[in-house]
């Protein structure tokens, strides 16, 4: 199973998750669930069925996100969340690119 079906099962049956030291900008569990799914590819619509929640509610969670993020768009918000995590980016030079 390759790293985004593992994410959309997981996220999808786990429902938001608890504190984790990775999530330094405090976003909230659906907040969290809507961005995660998103960078796994799916869609907003996607995001909404798999969640049972509106596409509405998706964009205003995408939005959240980024505000608290500080990111001008949704890859400026994926990269930011990416960077966050240990082994998504490599390090040395490729770590500072949002400094």
């Amino acid at each position: 199973m390759n790293y985004s079906a593992h994410l959309v099962e997981t996220t999808a049956k786990s429902g938001p998750s608890p504190f984790d030291p990775y999530n330094p900008y405090d976003l909230t569990g659906t907040e969290r669930q809507v961005v995660d799914l998103l960078m796994a590819g799916l869609t907003g619509s996607e995001v909404s069925d798999l969640l049972g929640i509106s596409l509405r509610v998706v964009v205003q969670r995408r939005i959240g996100a980024m505000r608290k993020v500080g990111a001008r768009n949704s890859l400026h918000l994926a990269s930011m969340i990416a960077a966050c995590r240990p082994g998504i980016l490599p390090e040395g030079d490729f770590a500072v690119l949002d400094a």
